[in-house]
């Protein structure tokens, strides 16, 4: 149960960084906060000790960063497809 909190702890601590840094920055918000959570995942995987519950955190945010991206890039791309056949 401890590790499922964990996991649940970092999916939101991303989404918190992503919506604050949205909304004070508006559409840049979007790449701060991408940077921004980098950066902390980057620092907790490199100051924390393996097997703990915060390197668990610092994964699950890094989990959420790049499925959030991936997820992104899919969206763009659909809509780009869809919007060239509309155009023809």
């Amino acid at each position: 149960m401890n590790r499922f909190i964990g996991v649940l702890f970092g999916i939101f601590l991303t989404s918190l960084i992503f919506s604050i840094t949205i909304r004070v920055f508006e559409t840049t918000g979007i790449y701060l906060g991408a940077i921004f959570t980098f950066i902390l995942t980057i620092a907790g995987l490199r100051f924390t000790k393996p097997r703990t519950l915060l390197r668990l955190i610092t994964w699950s945010m890094l989990g959420t960063l790049i499925a959030c991206t991936l997820l992104f890039i899919v969206v763009l791309t659909m809509a780009s497809t869809m919007l060239d056949e509309v155009a023809l």
